[in-house]
């Protein structure tokens, strides 16, 4: 339901009665031209009501007319309510204005006679109003719309929100204090038609109402008061989830952050790493196959000519002469071409030549 002031508009009372004489576009002729005329609104300071007071009773005339149902009896009580808060509201407001309150809803109550029967039937409140002021006829028009409608009040609570609960709380207030003012003056007019009437018949029946609604208007606040509070949980949980989350994401971003450049390092360096012992591996096999295969040689060399002619003694200098294959020339030749200055030239030939 929502949470405006449109739906105490739509309450019974006045869905059904004020807004329909409100509003009202209905012609006044014939019958109810005859009895517009009792009402001599020109002169009891509703001038400017006149008209639409006209197309109020040809609009009850024509719904709750001669024969028709439902009876007009209800009807009526509205129409004296709301023609009565209309005199009471004008600015033309006198002292006489409780006489024209008192005189109009004599008429009323005629009209609602039903043809034949002298009775009054409707029974209006008529007898009293001469000595009621505005309040007190405010109060007592609060209390009887309350009673109306009681049953679309409770349902308008069930369904409403925080704002619809403080709207009924403040209506609650309203007729409550109205109420009091009608026990206080019922107390002391108890020959008024109004609460000899209305009031007496229902007074025990209003008082639950009100007692009722007041148990029904706390209940619904605390309804809504834990609502608010599961609410207010609901979003702190939100707001810490969130949070964690929050946390957890920036914990991730910033080891991603530090591992990347770190693996990425890792990853340049590891080929340049592989590639560098690689070659170095290569080189050293490279070199070593050169070693091997000239040690080799010399050695097929060495075995195959000289080992019959190289003594004991000349073991030391044949190492020598092994260790320095790849280096300089060994100091026996040295020795050997010195005391030979006079011999012929000879051809320069390698050790693994010898």
């Amino acid at each position: 339901m929502s949470e405006t002031g449109s739906d105490f508009d739509n309450l019974p009372s006045k869905a059904n009665y004020y807004n329909k004489f409100e509003n009202s576009q209905e012609v006044c002729t014939g019958k109810c031209e005859t009895e517009i005329v009792k009402y001599s609104l020109t002169t009891r300071g509703l001038e400017k009501h006149e008209g639409q007071i006209k197309n109020a009773l040809a609009y009850l005339h024509k719904i709750y007319g001669d024969g028709k149902t439902p009876s007009k009896s209800e009807a009526c009580h509205f129409l004296y309510y709301w023609i009565g808060e209309k005199l009471f509201g004008s600015t033309a407001q006198s002292p006489l204005t409780k006489t024209y309150v008192y005189s109009i809803c004599g008429h009323i109550n005629n009209y609602c006679t039903e043809e034949g029967n002298n009775s009054l039937v409707c029974g209006l409140p008529c007898n009293g109003q001469s000595d009621i002021n505005q309040e007190t006829f405010n109060d007592m028009k609060k209390v009887f719309d309350f009673w109306y409608d009681y049953g679309a009040i409770r349902t308008l609570l069930e369904y409403s929100g925080s704002e619809g609960i403080e709207k009924c709380k403040s209506y609650w207030q309203n007729v409550k204090a109205a109420h009091n003012k009608v026990v206080e003056h019922c107390g002391s007019h108890t020959d008024h038609d109004y609460c000899k009437n209305f009031w007496k018949p229902r007074e025990d029946q209003i008082q639950q109402q009100l007692t009722e609604f007041q148990s029904e208007l706390a209940s619904a606040q605390d309804r809504k008061k834990r609502e608010a509070q599961l609410a207010s949980l609901a979003k702190e949980e939100a707001v810490r989830s969130a949070t964690t989350t929050s946390s957890i994401s920036s914990i991730i971003g910033t080891l991603a952050a530090t591992a990347f450049p770190f693996l990425l390092y890792k990853y340049k360096l590891l080929p340049s790493w592989f590639g560098n012992n690689s070659n170095g591996r290569s080189r050293k096999k490279r070199s070593t196959a050169r070693n091997r295969d000239t040690l080799t040689e010399d050695s097929s060399t060495f075995d195959s000519t000289d080992t019959s002619t190289i003594g004991p003694t000349d073991l030391a200098e044949n190492s020598t002469v092994r260790s320095g294959v790849y280096t300089t020339p060994s100091t026996r030749q040295s020795t050997m071409n010195r005391e030979t200055n006079n011999a012929p030239a000879r051809q320069n030939i390698g050790y693994q030549n010898i």
